[in-house]
């Protein structure tokens, strides 16, 4: 059984205070706001997956997928029992053809998987519902093995009460995003496979060690 912090009593308003007003308040620290990294100790794969546990539905816009970050979330995927939504397009042809046809395979388990078309389309958000609020991650990290996991990645988790004007925000940012793009189609992810070329491989382009440039 899923549990409802948002409605547990005084559970939320102490989170909120320990993460907004004054750290010294004892709080249970289920949603208070914090900053999600890739450490040692936490991680944003561990954040996401900590949150499909926990939600009834969840809504990810993604500008850039990997299947491998597909594959590591698949189990949990598989597992949750609720509504899934997930937007990406096709900015700068960083997806390859494999990420789509393994997004493809997701609808199968409930998830609705959709194109959209903007040519810049870069966001990189994970809004989870349950119960009576939302908790949402906002930040630089996208649907790739490296943000998931070792990427220096800094991202924003909030959460707020479904009638809040938070909440509504985010919930009408979702909504907007469904109603601009289309379900991804089988024929264009073979059509996309036929014309794909990879971007070229990242150079580094550093030849001086920064510690030379900094004054002491």
């Amino acid at each position: 059984m899923k549990v409802d912090w948002f409605s547990s009593d005084g559970e939320f308003e102490a989170d909120v205070q320990f993460g907004y007003v004054d750290k010294g308040t004892t709080a249970p620290k289920n949603l208070n706001p914090s900053v999600v990294l890739n450490t040692e100790r936490t991680s944003v794969f561990r954040t996401i997956r900590d949150e499909l546990r926990h939600c009834d539905e969840f809504f990810f816009s993604v500008a850039f997928v990997t299947p491998g970050a597909i594959a590591r979330l698949k189990q949990d995927i598989v597992d949750f029992e609720g509504k899934g939504t997930i937007v990406t397009a096709d900015y700068l042809g960083f997806n390859p053809p494999t990420a789509f046809a393994e997004l493809l395979n997701l609808r199968q388990h409930n998830v609705d998987v959709r194109f959209h078309p903007a040519s810049a389309f870069h966001p990189k958000g994970y809004i989870f519902t349950r119960g009576s609020g939302v908790t949402a991650m906002v930040g630089s990290a996208n649907l790739t093995d490296g943000a998931l996991l070792k990427n220096h990645e800094w991202n924003l988790k909030v959460s707020a009460r479904k009638n809040s004007d938070l909440s509504n925000q985010f919930h009408e940012l979702a909504a907007q995003q469904v109603e601009e793009s289309a379900p991804l189609d089988p024929a264009w992810v073979e059509e996309y496979k036929k014309a794909y070329v990879p971007p070229p491989p990242r150079r580094t382009v550093r030849t001086v060690p920064i510690s030379s440039t900094i004054p002491v």
